[in-house]
């Protein structure tokens, strides 16, 4: 079914969403049309922003229902995923998208992470009891893992760089950043903050002054 992400409502603003598919965990971590983007009930739609002051996102979850969307916390978040995480396995006999087994626990649970990406990250606790799993060190051996269903959707073309720059990271050294500005005037940067806000960071700023 289609939805129009941008008449959900939470305390946060911008159109920074990504989405988890939790039929198979496919991931999208760039959301083209919010107007219509088809989700299915149970999916996990993420909302993020940087706020002002902040180096770090704060996140809100909402999960796909019949009609519409409910606010969820990430411990909900974690239950669903990892109750589908068993279904996946015992349909597939795969790990699904982005899932490693992480350790076992003496009390016969197990732990699976969860990791689209470098930011995204879940913990998935699997109980014998509460997920129908007997040994779930012999449920879980030697799994091969899926890639992920989702297409990524390419990103725009654009023109040829007009420039281009390098600037350390400041609390890295060895790290570098690169600044684009393109023939149509475009800046981008490669740094977290820019990929984050999508806006205007010291890197660029920075650049600016060399123009």
């Amino acid at each position: 079914m289609k939805i129009n992400i941008n008449t959900i409502e939470d305390d946060l603003e911008g159109k920074w969403w990504l989405h988890i598919h939790s039929s198979n965990f496919g991931f999208q971590g760039r959301i083209s049309d919010l107007n219509s983007h088809e989700i299915s009930v149970d999916d996990i739609l993420i909302h993020k922003q940087i706020k002002e002051g902040d180096r770090f996102p704060t996140i809100r979850y909402h999960k796909v229902l019949d009609k519409g969307t409910s606010r969820v916390e990430n411990d909900a978040v974690k239950e669903l995923l990892a109750s589908k995480l068993v279904d996946y396995v015992r349909k597939h006999k795969k790990l699904p998208y982005s899932c490693k087994v992480a350790k076992f626990f003496s009390n016969g649970s197990a732990q699976i992470n969860y990791k689209p990406t470098d930011y995204d990250s879940f913990a998935l606790k699997i109980v014998p009891k509460v997920h129908g799993v007997n040994n779930t060190e012999v449920f879980f051996k030697n799994l091969p893992s899926s890639e992920n269903p989702i297409k990524v959707e390419p990103k725009a073309p654009s023109k040829a760089p007009g420039k281009q720059w390098e600037i350390p990271s400041s609390t890295d050294p060895n790290k570098k950043y690169t600044v684009t500005y393109t023939e149509d005037g475009n800046w981008t940067c490669t740094c977290p903050q820019f990929a984050f806000r999508r806006a205007e960071c010291k890197h660029i700023k920075e650049c600016k002054k060399k123009l």
